[in-house]
């Protein structure tokens, strides 16, 4: 997918290189890496669109169009839409959830009635309305900016067809189209319009709990001779002796349709296509905004009729009375409207170009993928503004939002900054004033644009708030995102960006704890955690159990390849901080007793730190001794702590205790929160162990500075590492377990003390040869408790639930069923040998994990539950396992139990738990501790509760059971890609390694852009959450799947640093992407044999040759020198001038051999 030269001088540079290379026969054959198209490519009006067709035989689906600006806009496949500016406090169209959305296909948005021949026809009604044969097509652009719906009635032979595109000045555009595509005139009546527009002032709050309330206030006012629809509230809604004026309205104005009528309510339309006489009154009360044009039309075949209608929200007076003066002059407004429209898209362009998200191969398919990936974690996680350039403006207000008094401090030198700046200027200029806070605050700075949570209709959970400007209309830099989500989208991001990554590894270890973990949400403003709030069951306090090891990893290991010298000098140096997070873990006792409530809330340390907060700025959220300094660390403490506090909690044989009170990265399986095991953490700990291994085996001085604390947990967990007991986990008794797990428990109970009382405490050392023996027996603990997870059929568990006995103080391990979770995380650890990885690859196929529906996997194995009368079942001979019950039955006492009137008994329906179980025997009293321990027996053997992974095991979409999660396969074909790549480092025989493409290309098969939309449910480039069992693609947009297929594309086309070298060494590249590509409207023609994309914004050119048998590049600068780079791998000097984006390099042309290529 490539736009024209004319967008972007990338593109010009692109064009440049084309040339044309005599095709080869490849070498290795994979048949795995052949696919069909997947979508249906079309021209349109001059621009290039793929195509649904069919659209009436596919089940309703949730889409978006996106734009650079702050509008947003959701709709659902039948029409309905909803739409608004920034956040859904401010909307067009009402923000519902996605199910009421597609509900609302009769009474919000588009509506469009014509009456023909005796005929009704309601276009884009569901199908069964409709007798007569109708045709529907759904067009999105390539920029994903535009929708047009279309709808053919063949026996009238006319077409109806509109289009949303949005200005960011002037509002959201609707463009309608009719045409008589038959062979005989028509004549009919039409009414056209949108419906149940809000007025301005309505928030989410008032539309879903008091919208009737809302309707008695809205008033509509037709202007400039029915062609300006003015629709308001006629006072602010308010219930207080107080008056509250309304002085902004939502407007929409129409220009094309001619002669006719407007009306502001559907009835009326209505009757006007009955033929009635009807009046039409300029002005109505206490009615939903509507405008509806009618007008009777004539047209001849091959005759079309065009229309435009625009609305926009919070529009003030004056600017209600500038518009209506513009109407005066229509053709003018609506050249505006183009020309705005253009900007938009020269400015998405733009921002896509700047992350790489263009590439030309003959593969539109996987290009379309690509860009829809880029385009998703810019909208997520941002993008930087102008690069590594920003206003010193810009910064200043960060540092006030940060730290103020340190501002106020400096503000002389600050006030000198030049008025734009590079981040490496400001750096050079800061680092002499000796304030290590106010470096660190540079270091973090991170101009980003665009980001904002992941929230939309799908996702009602995340509150999204899309901020560009401030108050006078400036560019501001703003971020925010869950923790794991705007990380995941920061490791692509620093793929495209890598001068950036000490940014974002100082983000991510100074918004972390000194107790190993982090908070809920990480904003340009700081960290945010979650409160206890008895009004929404969805807060919950607690840790996520595997962010801290593998999101941290991945930009460190990049870091390592890109600046290993700039990560070598973080080791030891102690400019790192802690955040401070108003949560304190339980002691040893208490977590045993019951794992599912280990931490508290300590409400007057919440407040106090958001006085500190607002006293001073963000920093007043880090952690302060008892002087009021900040605790600092060096990048060693906190990579080792995150590793020690995971260790100190692993169970042998079973994986790492979530006893966090959250669970991982599948948060539908909330329940493992407490008694589950994570064997996916144990192996993402392994590599990450392995990673430190290899960074500090590196690292030039004997010792390294770290905490005293910090220094007592690792020589205490390194001790009890060193215990036979550890060596053979698989020798182990259950009481030979509980030993090993609390010693553990006390080692980690004894820092949280340290900490609690006095902060990390004072400096220390670990001499290097210590640290790599610790990191020794952790990595073999781990495997060992890995190994023991490899299941009977040859697969890998994901996590265990803990069984503990405190009786016996003992600790049995219970086995869970399949998860596809699992193979991922084990191809991940590193761990497997290159047979054993392709082993589980090829075996998956043939596993329960395959999909009936899809040529892809579940997350878990699909399961029948039990009927609602088979469960909850307690025979005679079960009740008089509890004496206590017995009793309770022969007093006639039903609290507990109820008797079933076929036989036996069932627990109460109010017994809904273990918990609420205890209340009523406590309500109950005269329970033995005999009889309570032989209830909750009877309890688990009915409900089996320790085995209840949570919502996993209980829905039926999203992670729930039957489901696809997209980001999971993604995350497979990564895995596969990795083990796949170091199977050629480790240079096994070819054979295995065309197995290994087999399988990866086996994998990708399965995704969303290798289907159709028949098969998808939608269209098939855009990243889709999950599918069900019973529906199609769910959740569009912003989901972390989108990452690993940036990852997945670079690892194709083999770009990858080696020793700080950027390097091209494409081993993955299938010979049918060189195939070239005709020229279209908004893309160049690509010659035979080559390919091209960019990297940190540098053109690169791959020809394929033959007759070559190694890579090799040329780096063509800006002055019109050349570089050769032998083996495709540049000089550190040339790498930097390209990750820098210094403009030194204008492009690179890389020649590979045709043997290389997989057909």
């Amino acid at each position: 997918m490539i736009f024209p030269a004319s967008d972007s001088s990338i593109y010009l540079k692109i064009r440049d290189m084309t040339a044309s290379i005599p095709a080869t026969v490849p070498r290795r054959i994979v048949p795995e890496a052949t696919f069909a198209a997947a979508n249906q490519w079309l021209v349109e009006s001059g621009r290039e669109y793929v195509a649904i067709d069919n659209l009436e035989t596919l089940d309703p689906f949730f889409l978006n169009i996106v734009t650079a600006g702050e509008q947003w806009f959701f709709c659902s496949s039948n029409g309905a839409p909803s739409a608004g500016r920034r956040s859904p406090e401010s909307a067009l169209f009402p923000y519902y959830t996605v199910d009421k959305i597609i509900d609302n296909w009769n009474s919000t948005g588009p509506w469009t009635g014509i009456v023909c021949e005796g005929q009704f026809w309601n276009p884009f009604t569901p199908p069964i309305a409709h007798l007569a044969s109708i045709r529907r097509r759904l067009l999105k652009s390539l920029l994903g900016d535009e929708l047009l719906f279309e709808e053919s009635h063949e026996g009238l032979g006319l077409r109806f067809s509109y289009r949303w595109q949005l200005s960011q000045k002037l509002g959201f555009v609707r463009k309608a189209t009719i045409t008589n595509v038959g062979d005989q005139a028509r004549d009919f009546r039409i009414v056209d319009g949108l419906d149940n527009v809000l007025p301005p002032d309505i928030g989410s709050r008032m539309q879903l709990q008091y919208s009737c309330l809302a309707d008695g206030y809205k008033l509509s006012e037709l202007e400039c001779g029915q062609t300006l629809m003015v629709h308001r509230l006629a006072s602010g809604i308010v219930d207080a002796p107080i008056p509250l004026e309304s002085l902004k309205a939502t407007t929409i104005w129409t220009h094309g349709l001619g002669a006719g009528s407007a009306y502001l309510t559907r009835n009326a339309a209505e009757k006007f296509l009955q033929g009635k006489e009807i009046d039409s009154p300029d002005r109505i009360r206490g009615k939903r905004g509507a405008l509806l044009l009618a007008r009777e039309m004539a047209l001849a075949p091959g005759e079309s009729q065009e229309w435009v209608m625009v609305a926009e929200i919070e529009q003030t007076q004056a600017e209600v009375e500038t518009l209506r003066q513009q109407l005066a002059d229509p053709s003018a407004l609506l050249a505006a409207v183009e020309e705005d429209l253009q900007c938009g898209r020269d400015r998405l362009r733009e921002v896509i170009a700047s992350s790489d998200g263009f590439q030309q191969t003959a593969d539109r398919d996987g290009a379309l993928y690509h860009y829809q990936n880029t385009l998703c974690n810019i909208l997520r996680g941002g993008v930087p503004e102008k690069g590594s350039l920003f206003k010193r403006d810009q910064f200043l207000s960060y540092l006030s939002i940060h730290n103020l008094p340190l501002r106020e401090k400096h503000a002389e030198a600050l006030k000198a900054l030049p008025a734009t700046l590079t981040r490496g200027e400001l750096l050079e200029k800061m680092v002499p004033l000796g304030s290590s806070d106010l470096t660190r605050l540079v270091e973090e700075y991170l101009p980003l644009i665009l980001s904002r949570r992941h929230g939309d209709p799908s996702r009602p959970w995340n509150k999204f708030d899309i901020r560009l400007n401030d108050e006078e209309g400036e560019p501001i830099h703003h971020f925010e995102g869950n923790w794991r989500d705007i990380f995941q989208n920061w490791e692509a991001l620093a793929w495209s960006y890598p001068d950036f990554l000490d940014g974002f590894i100082s983000k991510f270890v100074n918004a972390s704890t000194i107790d190993g973990f982090n908070p809920y949400r990480i904003t340009s403003a700081g960290v945010d955690w979650e409160a206890p709030d008895e009004d929404d069951p969805w807060v919950s306090i607690g840790y996520w159990g595997d962010h801290q090891i593998i999101y941290l990893l991945k930009l460190v290991e990049l870091e390592a390849k890109v600046n290993p010298a700039r990560l070598a000098e973080s080791l030891d140096t102690p400019r790192y901080v802690f955040a401070d997070v108003p949560y304190a873990f339980k002691s040893w006792e208490e977590i045993l007793k019951d794992p599912k409530d280990t931490i508290t809330f300590d409400q007057e340390r919440d407040e106090q730190l958001i006085a500190r907060k607002e006293k001073m700025g963000a920093d007043g959220l880090l952690l302060q001794n008892n002087e009021g300094e900040l605790c600092r660390a060096t990048l060693a403490e906190k990579l080792l702590l995150s590793a020690a506090v995971k260790l100190a909690s692993l169970v042998p044989g079973g994986g790492v205790w979530m006893n966090t009170q959250k669970p991982e990265w599948n948060d539908a399986n909330n329940a493992l929160a407490g008694y589950g095991l994570s064997v996916v953490t144990t192996g993402y700990l392994r590599r990450y162990i392995v990673f430190l291994e290899s960074l500090f085996v590196d690292h030039e001085q004997d010792d390294l500075q770290i905490s005293s604390s910090l220094l007592g947990l690792l020589e205490g967990m390194s001790q009890a590492f060193s215990k036979e007991s550890w060596s053979d986990q698989s020798k182990l008794t259950d009481g030979e377990r509980f030993e090993l797990v609390e010693h553990s428990g006390r080692i980690l109970e004894s820092y949280r003390g340290q900490i609690l009382r006095g902060g990390p405490g004072a400096s220390s050392s670990i001499s290097k040869s210590d640290l790599l023996e610790f990191l020794k027996k952790s990595r073999k603990a781990l495997e060992g408790a890995l190994r023991l997870n490899k299941r009977s059929d040859g697969f890998w568990n994901a996590y265990n639930i803990l069984d503990i006995r405190h009786a016996e103080s003992a600790m049995g391990i219970k086995e869970l069923p399949l998860m596809l979770e699992g193979q991922v995380a084990i191809l991940t650890s590193g761990m497997l040998k290159p047979e054993e990885a392709l082993h589980l690859l090829e075996a998956l196929p043939e596993s329960d994990l395959k999909s009936e529906r899809h040529p892809t996997y579940l997350l878990y194995p699909d399961r029948d539950l039990p009927r609602f009368l088979e469960g909850n079942r307690i025979s005679q001979e079960q009740l008089e396992t509890v004496p206590a019950l017995v009793e309770m039955v022969k007093a006639g006492d039903f609290r507990v139990l109820e008797k079933d009137p076929e036989e036996g008994f069932r627990f109460e329906s109010a017994m809904t738990n273990g918990y609420e179980l205890a209340e009523m025997i406590e309500t109950v009293g005269g329970f033995s501790e005999e009889d309570r321990t032989k209830l909750d027996a009877l309890y688990e053997s009915v409900f089996h509760h320790q085995s209840f992974t949570g919502r996993s095991g209980s829905m039926f979409s999203y992670e729930g059971l039957g489901c696809i999660y997209w980001h999971m396969i993604s995350k497979l074909m990564l895995a596969a890609q990795e083990v796949a790549l170091q199977a050629i480092e480790d240079g096994v025989e070819d054979e295995m390694i065309t197995r290994f493409m087999g399988a990866y290309f086996s994998v990708q098969h399965g995704l969303g852009f290798r289907q159709t939309p028949e098969q998808f449910g939608a269209f098939p480039a855009e990243p889709y959450s999950h599918s069900s069992s019973h529906a199609g693609a769910q959740q569009p947009g912003l989901t972390g799947q989108v990452k690993e297929g940036i990852l997945c594309r670079l690892g194709e086309l083999g770009v990858d640093f080696k020793d700080g070298c950027l390097s091209f060494e494409p081993r993955m590249l299938r010979a049918a992407e060189f195939r070239g590509l005709p020229g279209g409207p908004e893309h160049e023609a690509l010659s035979e044999g080559m390919i091209s994309f960019t990297y940190a914004q540098t053109p690169i050119t791959y020809r394929r040759v033959h007759d070559l048998t190694n890579v090799s590049a040329v780096v063509y600068l800006s002055d019109g020198s050349q570089l050769k780079a032998p083996e495709g791998r540049l000089d550190r000097e040339t790498t930097l001038e390209i990750v820098s984006q210094s403009g030194t390099v204008s492009r690179i042309d890389v020649q590979l051999p045709s043997s290389w290529l997989i057909s």
